[in-house]
């Protein structure tokens, strides 16, 4: 863990509505290296277009961050 010294920006794509409050967003994930897990949080900008006043929502659970462990290696014999 580096304490958010190595930051990725990355655009979600939109997926589709679940209930008029919830909404299903994807992202395709490259990540280099052999991290173990990585961690993340979410900034969603509204009003970004046609010179509308910007809002942010950040999630990042609840000052934890969001965490991605990566599967463990398969053992073959």
């Amino acid at each position: 863990k580096d304490g958010w010294q190595t930051v990725l920006h990355l655009p979600l794509s939109w997926v589709e509505d679940l209930s008029a409050a919830r909404e299903r967003w994807q992202i395709d994930l490259d990540l280099p290296g052999a991290a173990d897990h990585f961690e993340y949080a979410v900034v969603y900008r509204h009003g970004v277009v046609n010179q509308a006043k910007t809002y942010e929502f950040w999630d990042n659970n609840g000052s934890a961050n969001w965490r991605v462990d990566r599967a463990p290696t398969p053992v073959t014999n």
